[in-house]
């Protein structure tokens, strides 16, 4: 937050004075009560653009993004290299999938602060869903350089490479995250990524062993035990696989939109039953793989 001023070191009624109030109450939490200070301020100075910042953070977060959006352009106009302004409102196009004016923000964040290993993963994050995909791997190895111990740059760069041919350079970026620190939810992905990019190179022990590594930080990942019990089938060591089957349909959530996710478990466990000879109960999981597919439609 822009302007660290103290309320009491000045008169009230002057714009630094409300500028201090703003801050004070936006830091706890009083967003709607900071946005009318930043603006008594703006009044007795509207060519001050680290209020025009400070407001629109505080419009931000009152999901009043339109109004928020004005603000970081008129603190942009005040002040072309202001790093936070160009980052925040490029965070705003991109939660809006918006993806060419959020790589315009970002690219324009990067170029005012080109220390910044956050513009330039959010760079590369907007790029990658524009796909203009040799860019963004260009840019996450430049955030690598400049911060190698960052797990999103190694993460994400792997998420990229892993479906191509340079699958042995994603599995060697997962390891490099999995050895940074995060937290356990990013971790676990980090495993479970990583067990499908060996399992993808046939490597099914080593993938095994990620799966199960991601079950460890995030027991309730369905995907993980889906994808485990895939590798497991792929052994043939089928009561594993049924068991892991079985305990990821039972973790799908709800959802309407994960339906078919369930219906795909439904099918594994019945193709694991035919491959143990146990067509009665491989054709109860068809049936209920067919029934989630027909109400679907």
């Amino acid at each position: 937050m822009s302007n660290n001023y103290q309320i009491h070191e000045y008169l009230p009624n002057t714009e630094r004075h409300y500028i201090a109030k703003g801050n004070a109450l936006q830091e706890e939490g009083m967003y709607k009560e900071a946005v009318a200070e930043y603006q008594q301020a703006i009044a007795l100075d509207p060519n001050n653009g680290d209020v025009h910042f400070n407001l629109g953070n505080a419009l931000k977060e009152l999901d009043m993004e339109d109004e928020a959006i004005a603000e970081y352009q008129k603190a942009i106009r005040l002040n072309p290299n202001d790093a936070d302004a160009h980052f925040n409102l490029g965070n705003i196009f991109r939660e809006n999938c918006l993806w060419q004016e959020a790589i315009q923000e970002f690219r324009a964040a990067s170029q005012a602060n080109p220390k910044s290993c956050d513009a330039y993963i959010n760079l590369a994050l907007v790029l990658a869903n524009s796909k203009q995909l040799e860019e963004a791997m260009r840019v996450y190895k430049k955030a690598i350089k400049l911060c190698p111990s960052s797990f999103n740059a190694h993460y994400n760069l792997a998420k990229l490479l892993e479906s191509g041919p340079r699958r042995n350079e994603a599995i060697s970026l997962y390891k490099k995250a999995i050895n940074l620190q995060a937290s356990s939810i990013d971790l676990s992905d980090a495993h479970h990524f990583l067990g499908l990019a060996l399992q993808s190179s046939d490597r099914l022990d080593e993938a095994v062993k990620e799966y199960k590594n991601a079950l460890e930080l995030n027991p309730a990942s369905y995907e993980a035990h889906i994808n485990l019990g895939t590798a497991l089938h792929d052994l043939g060591l089928l009561d594993a696989a049924i068991e892991e089957y079985l305990e990821g349909a039972n973790l799908v959530p709800g959802s309407v939109y994960l339906r078919s996710d369930l219906a795909q478990a439904y099918d594994n466990i019945a193709s694991a039953f035919i491959d143990k000879g146990m067509i009665e109960e491989a054709e109860e999981y068809k049936g209920l793989a067919k029934k989630i597919r027909q109400d679907n439609s």
